[in-house]
């Protein structure tokens, strides 16, 4: 019932060698396609790119802001002086 030919044994290795170049072919098209769109953004780990700014502390309330930002409307916001 299961007995294995050399043709079985030959199509067994046909599929599975199509499904190996396949997915290194669709790995290679993807990498192309990262290296192409994000080459000059850095990058963590290859997955997004970083948009970060300084943060400093209100001495007022404690609560961070970016730096140079406008002032938040409070009572003695050292912000609105700027």
């Amino acid at each position: 019932m299961f007995g294995f030919s050399f043709w079985k044994i030959v199509v067994l290795v046909a599929v599975i060698a199509i499904v190996w170049f396949g997915f290194r072919w669709l790995q290679r098209i993807e990498s192309e396609r990262r290296k192409a769109a994000g080459s000059s953004a850095s990058r963590i780990d290859g997955r997004r790119p970083v948009a970060a700014e300084d943060l400093a502390p209100c001495p007022v309330c404690g609560v961070y802001v970016v730096a140079g930002s406008p002032a938040c409307g409070r009572k003695r916001c050292p912000l609105a002086q700027q």
